[in-house]
């Protein structure tokens, strides 16, 4: 079966093993053998099964500095520059996955990143049918080299705990961008819970076939074709056309974010200057990703155009076209790009730092593209009102096939003992906030069930996005925060808020530093001893008095106060076969009381409620407040 002892990759070179806890180490040997384990002195025994596996416990223990660990089977192998500390794992989707490198003041934190007792393990993404023995993966020394590519919300999670409690730390990351909560679940929690278990079901049956249908169907449905490109032959790509009737618009960013609530093309138009050392030679012209198709000229040349029709990852795909060398010229120059999105969002919808023209014979030199824009509307298709896009069929390769994220990147490392759990995840679902609620309890207490500890588990509520696309009722985004909140209720769980930290153009909010640094002051407070407040004010009960005011009472709230000393925003109330009706509302102590004598009970009262609220309540240590909802009788 094994020409040589085979251990798992979790079990390497620079490891971080869990201090304190019992420890596990596992492999795969030819049936029958003795294997042996030797680490600090201890000695462990064991028999190869049948199956060619093999495990040996070791009672709990801690060292200070590096060790070895010698490991005799069939071959012999020695694990070194061991570390004991404590071992968490972070997992969820891109914002959990989001690496250093694309954060803000990225250069910075990675130059800094020189922390040799914090070590890093990153679990391949692999999405296989079938049971799944092991990962890929091996461990690594924090540095500016190893830390570019790694979760970002992790290392400063991590750090914050390293440089506080003074401990090594091994930070294990499994996460995969896109993915819904129930992929990451094992089979049998799914399984246990109706709701659950009917997707699963309905899942389990859907064949290729069945699934080509229903895309092509959705397809056809959805489908708003492009009625043709008017702008050319009127000169919108032209050098000397006179744009000053075309409206501004500031890019990147979604034009449903800018105010246009609808689909459509859009042209849009910027005139650059080059430097006259730049004349006459190959440029490329970056644009980042434009959703869904493009077509760009450059002074009146077609230079690119990329196609949803050809490439249904279109609306995701940095563009990057060559700029001819006879069309640039030192002076004014003129782009145009005309931008066609039938469904969804539309617009410029990268980076900032993508936007840029770069000259190869100018030694990387750029200039920046973001910024305002002149766009005019070519085409308006009305307000986008169409279900979601059938995903992959299940099954391998997909991602998001349920339980198929647990039985490749979660259960392999089961055995490997953690301090605890990172998660940050939610947009996926943000659809589906009924289900996520008892989805991510399940999650929780499966996870636990399989590590066989009741070990601490983090998360992150979803920040601030899609400005001016809320209703004055619902707010998927807002029902989903409370979802999350619910698993508050099992023990040894803590939620991290980031109200105040999204970007409402872009889902991956790119200060990852205030997130890490939330999530550990949960950590230092509940698990390192230290007298640090961890919460944002945390909603506690609500009442009226005879005068008809409404005050709402609030744990975690010395020094309740505003971001810049404003009244408080962000609370509304909801009345029986009435719109929202946003509240007045002024801080009393640890309390917030909304002056409402008109308002007709019962009602509902509410505190940031939609996807990117402007609320503004926080406590004495600048953490804010979660939102909530709650009903008055």
């Amino acid at each position: 079966m094994f020409s040589n002892m085979k251990l798992p990759s979790i079990i390497s070179d620079n490891m971080v093993l869990q201090r304190d806890a019992p420890i596990k180490i596992w492999g795969w040997d030819q049936p029958g053998l003795q294997v042996t384990v030797e680490l600090l002195g201890n000695v462990a025994e064991t028999q190869v099964g049948e199956n060619g596996k093999w495990q040996v416990v070791f009672p709990s223990m801690s060292h200070v500095g590096t060790t070895t660990m010698r490991v005799v089977g069939r071959s012999e192998v020695t694990i070194h520059n061991i570390l004991f500390g404590d071992v968490w794992l972070g997992s969820g989707q891109s914002n959990m996955e989001w690496p250093v490198k694309n954060i803000s003041q990225a250069e910075e934190e990675i130059r800094n990143a020189d922390y040799p007792e914090i070590r890093l393990f990153q679990v391949t993404q692999k999405a296989e049918l079938g049971p799944i023995e092991d990962v890929i993966g091996h461990w690594e020394i924090c540095s500016p080299a190893s830390v570019e590519n790694f979760s970002a919300v992790s290392y400063f999670f991590g750090r914050s705990l390293h440089l506080h409690a003074g401990i090594p730390l091994g930070l294990v990351m499994s996460a995969w961008g896109g993915t819904m909560v129930e992929a990451w679940m094992s089979r049998s929690a799914l399984a246990s819970e109706p709701r659950l278990r009917k997707a699963l079901e309905e899942s389990e049956a859907t064949s290729p076939e069945s699934h080509q249908q229903t895309l092509q169907e959705w397809i056809e449905e959805q489908k708003i074709q492009d009625p043709g490109d008017s702008g050319f032959g009127r000169g919108w790509a032209a050098t000397d056309f006179d744009d000053a009737q075309w409206e501004t618009m500031e890019v990147p960013g979604r034009w449903q974010a800018r105010g246009l609530n609808f689909c459509g093309v859009l042209w849009f138009r910027k005139e650059v200057t080059i430097p006259g050392c730049w004349e006459g030679k190959d440029c490329i012209l970056s644009l980042g990703p434009c959703d869904k198709s493009d077509t760009t000229w450059f002074n009146n040349t077609q230079v690119g155009a990329m196609s949803i029709d050809d490439n249904e990852a279109a609306w995701s795909i940095p563009r990057e076209y060559r700029i001819p060398a006879h069309l640039v010229r030192a002076g004014k120059n003129t782009i145009a790009v005309r931008i066609y999105s039938h469904v969804y969002a539309g617009g410029f919808t990268g980076r900032k730092e993508e936007m840029k023209i770069t000259c190869a014979g100018a030694e990387g030199a750029s200039l920046p593209l973001a910024g305002d824009w002149k766009y005019f509307v070519e085409h308006n298709f009305g307000p986008s009102t169409h279900r979601f896009m059938p995903g992959l069929p299940p099954g391998a390769g997909n991602p998001n096939t349920r339980a198929i994220l647990y039985n490749n990147m979660i259960a392999p490392i089961t055995p490997f003992a953690i301090k605890g759990a990172i998660w940050y995840q939610g947009e996926s679902n943000a659809a589906r906030s009924d289900e996520y609620e008892a989805a991510f309890k399940l999650l929780i207490a499966s996870w636990r069930e399989s590590w066989q500890a009741n070990f601490s588990f983090y998360f992150v509520q979803l920040a601030n996005y899609v400005a001016n696309m809320d209703t004055d009722t619902c707010s998927s985004w807002a029902e989903l925060r409370e979802a999350q909140a619910k698993a508050l209720e099992l023990p040894n769980t803590g939620m991290a808020v980031a109200i105040d930290l999204g970007t409402p153009e872009d889902i991956h909010p790119l200060n990852k530093q205030d997130v890490g640094e939330r999530l550990a002051l949960i950590a230092r407070h509940q698990h390192y001893g230290e007298q640090v407040e961890y919460s944002g004010p945390a909603y506690e009960t609500v009442s009226r008095n005879a005068d008809g005011d409404i005050r709402i009472s609030f744990s975690h709230a010395h020094g309740l106060c505003t971001a810049r000393g404003e009244p408080p925003r962000g609370f509304s109330i909801l009345a029986k076969g009435q719109s929202v009706i946003d509240c007045t509302a002024v801080i009393d102590g640890t309390s917030v009381v909304i002056p409402c004598p008109g308002a007709e009970a019962p009602f509902e009262l509410r505190y940031g409620w939609k996807e990117n609220p402007d609320c503004n309540l926080y406590n004495g240590a600048g953490l804010p407040a979660s939102p909530f909802r709650a009903v008055l009788g």
